[in-house]
């Protein structure tokens, strides 16, 4: 379902919890990149914590840096499961929050609200998906046939 813009609706308004109602919660799957390119898409992934999981309505609620707020609701799959992919189309910190509204068995759930950072300065896939102080393949495959050559050239 794509984004929606939602004019003046109060984001951390959750309704009423009831007495003796159960448990839930939300989950972020994987791994959010915390920079990303302006006009990249992000993949969100994340599960709902509760017994009753199909085809339940769960709330994607973005936050632009400007403060515009988009709204999606996602339906969960048979293990609880639900995602997202959202362009990301302005520099600065987007917040992404996941909500559900509960039922009759269980209680509202919050899930912790994820930040993204957008950015103009180009994030490569290689530089962020490879720590600081390693080589690269192809360095390390160069540096090896160069001395492949040298142990050739000394026992001739």
């Amino acid at each position: 379902m794509p984004l929606s813009k939602d004019e003046g609706q109060d984001i951390q308004k959750m309704p009423e919890n009831k007495v003796g109602l159960k448990k839930a919660g939300i989950v972020w799957e994987g791994k959010v990149p915390n920079k990303v390119n302006i006009g990249e898409k992000v993949s969100l992934a994340g599960h709902l914590e509760a017994k009753v999981r199909r085809n339940l309505p769960v709330k994607i609620t973005l936050i632009s840096p400007d403060d515009t707020i988009y709204v999606s609701y996602i339906k969960t799959n048979s293990k609880g499961n639900f995602d997202l992919t959202v362009p990301v189309s302005k520099e600065g910190e987007w917040r992404v929050l996941a909500t559900w509204d509960g039922n009759e068995e269980y209680e509202p759930a919050i899930g912790d609200t994820v930040k993204i950072i957008a950015s103009t300065e180009k994030v490569s896939k290689a530089q962020s998906s490879e720590p600081k102080g390693f080589l690269s393949k192809r360095t390390v495959l160069i540096g090896v046939f160069a001395l492949y050559l040298m142990i050739i050239a000394i026992f001739r």
